[in-house]
């Protein structure tokens, strides 16, 4: 079986990512952030935006979009849990503590990541939960 270089599975047009076809823009974008770099923009930034840019590129979402859809998804979990929880009459205490706690925790996350429509199914969820 014949190795790849990580540079090449990246790359390579017979290699099995398939980035053969964004090659030149995915360079492009990091040689045009290198160059903010070295003309003194803070390097952290910096790298964050050429992930995000390099992500949306790839993938056509944005870190933030990603983010909010996982929120999203777990919400929406979340809270058929609970209703099923609630249904069978198990919705005890330190099942709701343990649950409260992890639904802060998510609302946390989902207001560092700009996430309105999933504060609000959080919003919801947690009035369930102070029943």
């Amino acid at each position: 079986m014949k190795r790849h270089t990580p540079w090449q599975l990246f790359f390579d047009p017979e290699g099995v990512s398939g980035f053969w076809s964004i090659k030149e823009e995915v360079i492009s974008v990091l040689l045009d952030h290198i160059e903010r770099v070295k003309r003194g923009e803070d390097a952290e930034k910096v790298v964050r935006e050429a992930y995000d840019t390099i992500v949306k590129t790839t993938l056509g979402l944005t870190r933030a979009e990603a983010s909010s859809s996982f929120l999203h998804e777990t919400t929406d979990f979340i809270t058929r849990l609970v209703s099923h929880v609630q249904k069978a009459g198990k919705l005890g205490g330190e099942l709701k503590a343990l649950l409260k706690n992890y639904v802060e925790r998510l609302a946390d996350e989902a207001s560092r990541a700009g996430a309105d429509e999933v504060l609000k199914g959080i919003l919801k969820l947690k009035l369930i939960l102070e029943t």
